[in-house]
């Protein structure tokens, strides 16, 4: 038992209580190993750690009383922290302690906090830390350490492009007698991120209460590092953060947010389930309703709406107006009775549903005739049919990348791409690169064929980036990615249609099939209904057919379906000239409005998806609101954006008019002055960085 009195103003903040949690638990721990058990024989340890250095690995916090109970105790208050061993291996051990307040008189203790910690032993030979025993003995880990750790292979290794960034310099006093960091101040340098997050998205340096926190030690940090610490939020209430130095990982973490458990608990709640009075486990529903309410505290929340008639279009992504096109409407339904007349004449029987999955029932000669027209629609060798974009990419970038690939993709891709990367076999190889940013694509690229010299190097881009509306540099990727050997992928969603002759995308304007792997064309956005394929060599669809989980056990889609696709692609061929040529012209009207707002509020793109910056999610909103009235305008709000980047996302399309276009600016203008301070809009967005 080590016993000690602080001064309340170490536990006044949630920095202060975490750094010292740390360092009294560190103390107890040298406490129980050099006093507790000295001379005695029935210590609870088998093993003698000798002259072998050794360290902490991780810890694990998990709280019992929120952070304003330590603001209502006294001036000085009296703390028991006990320890004890609950795992032993070769080279490492788990210990837990339990950290007490120590109240006056009869009343007892109060559990304030309990701390799961592994330690690693240090080799005397090779001054190299041995094989933890999460790696050697992890049958026999702690539940809590061990489940955590999982979560953060699984989360920390995909960083989102939206993902804040924290940079700071240690200094002389921050180091131990070794010339190191200490562990507690590496903890204060995660706060200091999580601050500088919160007032650049907030506007407020509040931090919410800590439910738990996991902390894992990878590496050293001494005076000449320069601390990079990253933070995202994977799910709500709950914080990824990772701080590096160049491209040593330092520590890794996890933030677990909301109120603390009760102390009966002894697990996050989400490793055990939440029983009711009646002994049933229908807490899941009282769990969802608090993250969605934090959420709708957090004006994060997002809801189903529906366009008024008398809303002008400026959201959709109906870039030419084939959804609305009445003369699209009668080519599907000529379509239709055509196949049930050849149907009641004795060819194939028509059916409502496709009945299942390509591989078993639902595959069609009809749909095969669709694919073969549309590879040599896009110049392809093959073409295969997915249920929708989502379900391609993800299925597409989930089974392509084999073991050993290592794939780079630009930090603005769709997430569907991303979920695909998670559920690759080349997971652990996945890098994002600056957007657009072409020579930091090749330096990685040349890095990683002279490592690998063997891999299969995989770029993924995107043609028409959906947030911001740049074009992808796609004859420059194309030489980069020929020059080191690299297959790159372009997804064309925002692009089929609005660019290439008769609306075949971008990379075919520019002449660059052959150059290009495999592309993804969507069917619900340009083309006005719902789908989407990807061309590419015939070995790729082979492939997909057999591995891309979304095909393989998806039921495929319905014969009106696929006649909706043949005519849409039919009914381009004819307008797609002419209705680019409409929309071509709307951009320049509407750009030339965009003269009258400082540079910092405008987002510069040469496509249909235009914008204005509206720092702050509380200011975009209101913005959105006081034209809804009128025009269908959205606000992108962080985290879908970086925080300070928060944007009003206004489509332009072939069936809007000039007039409207103006209507919408005046409005814009009247609800967003122009003479915006630029000052004011650089320092919202002053501390995002991109990764």
């Amino acid at each position: 038992m080590y016993r000690l009195q602080t001064q309340w103003v170490n536990c006044s903040t949630q920095t202060s209580y975490l750094g010292s949690l740390a360092t009294w638990t560190d103390a107890a721990k040298d406490y129980y190993f050099n006093t507790a058990t000295s001379g005695k024989e029935d210590v609870d340890h088998p093993f003698q750690l000798g002259d072998a250095p050794w360290v902490i690995r991780s810890h694990f916090f998990l709280f019992h009383e929120p952070r304003r109970y330590h603001r209502c105790t006294d001036y000085r208050t009296d703390l028991e922290i006990s320890t004890q061993v609950t795992r032993v291996g070769k080279s490492s051990m788990d210990l837990e302690h339990q950290v007490c307040h120590e109240l006056p008189g009869a009343e007892g203790h109060k559990l304030l906090c309990s701390i799961a910690s592994s330690i690693i032993v240090f080799s005397p030979e090779t001054g190299k830390p041995v094989p933890h025993g999460m790696d050697v003995h992890s049958s026999k880990c702690s539940k809590v350490n061990l489940e955590i750790n999982r979560w953060l292979d699984n989360e920390a290794n995909q960083t989102p492009a939206e993902a804040f960034q924290h940079v700071c310099q240690p200094r002389f006093s921050d180091l131990d007698g070794h010339g190191h960091v200490n562990n507690a101040v590496l903890l204060s340098y995660l706060q200091d991120a999580r601050h500088a997050a919160a007032c650049a998205s907030m506007g407020s340096s509040r931090l919410d209460d800590l439910r738990s926190v996991y902390l894992e030690f990878l590496s050293m940090a001494g005076l000449g590092d320069t601390l990079t610490t990253v933070l995202w939020e994977p799910m709500p209430s709950t914080l990824l953060l990772r701080m590096t130095s160049g491209r040593r990982t330092i520590l890794r973490a996890r933030f677990d947010l909301g109120s603390p458990l009760a102390p009966a608990e002894r697990v996050p709640a989400a490793l055990q389930p939440a029983a009711t009075a009646s002994g049933t486990t229908d807490g899941l529903q009282q769990s969802l309703e608090a993250v969605v309410e934090q959420r709708r505290q957090r004006g994060l929340l997002r809801s189903l709406s529906t366009r008024q008639e008398q809303q002008v279009d400026f959201c959709s992504n109906d870039y030419l107006g084939f959804a609305r096109s009445e003369e699209l409407w009668q080519l599907v339904d000529a379509e239709i009775q055509e196949l049930r007349s050849r149907s009641q004449q004795g060819a194939a029987k028509i059916l409502l549903g496709s009945t299942g999955s390509r591989l078993l029932s639902g595959n069609s000669a009809y749909c095969e005739a669709l694919e073969h027209d549309l590879a040599q629609f896009h110049r392809a060798e093959s073409a295969l049919i997915f249920n929708s974009g989502f379900d391609l990419n993800m299925g597409l970038f989930a089974s392509v990348p084999q073991t050993g690939d290592e794939v780079f993709y630009d930090e603005l891709i769709h997430q569907s791409v991303r979920e695909g990367f998670k559920l690759s076999r080349a997971k652990g190889n996945v890098r994002a690169f600056p957007h657009n940013d072409v020579r930091a694509l090749e330096q990685m690229l040349a890095q990683s064929r002279a490592e690998k010299p063997k891999a299969n190097l995989i770029v993924a881009v995107e043609s028409v980036y959906s947030m911001d509306g740049h074009l992808a540099p796609l004859e420059e990727l194309c030489q980069v990615a020929a020059a080191w050997g690299a297959s790159l992928i372009v997804d064309e969603a925002h692009g089929t249609g609005a660019y290439g002759e008769e609306g075949r995308g971008l990379v075919s304007a520019l002449g660059l099939e052959a150059q290009v792997f495999c592309r993804v064309h969507t069917f619900g956005k340009a083309l006005g209904v719902h789908g989407a394929v990807v061309v590419g060599p015939r070995v790729l669809r082979e492939y997909l057919m057999n591995y891309a989980w979304p095909l393989v056990y998806s039921t495929s889609l319905p014969l009106h379906s696929l006649a909706a696709i043949r005519c849409a692609y039919a009914f381009m061929r004819q307008e797609a000239s002419r209705r680019q040529d409409i929309l071509r012209g709307l951009i320049q009207t509407f750009q030339s409005r965009l003269s009258r707002f400082s540079s910092q509020q405008v987002l510069e793109s040469p496509s249909p998806i235009q914008g204005l910056i509206v720092p702050g999610n509380a200011a975009c909103v209101r913005v959105a609101q006081q034209l809804r009235h009128r025009f269908d305008v959205l606000p992108i709000r962080s985290p879908t954006v970086p925080a300070g980047t928060e944007r009003l996302r206004i489509i332009l399309h072939a069936h809007n008019t000039e007039e409207e276009i103006h209507a919408l600016m005046d409005a814009i203008e009247a609800a967003l002055p122009t003479n915006a301070s630029s000052d004011a809009l650089k320092e919202a967005a002053a501390p995002i960085s991109r990764l």
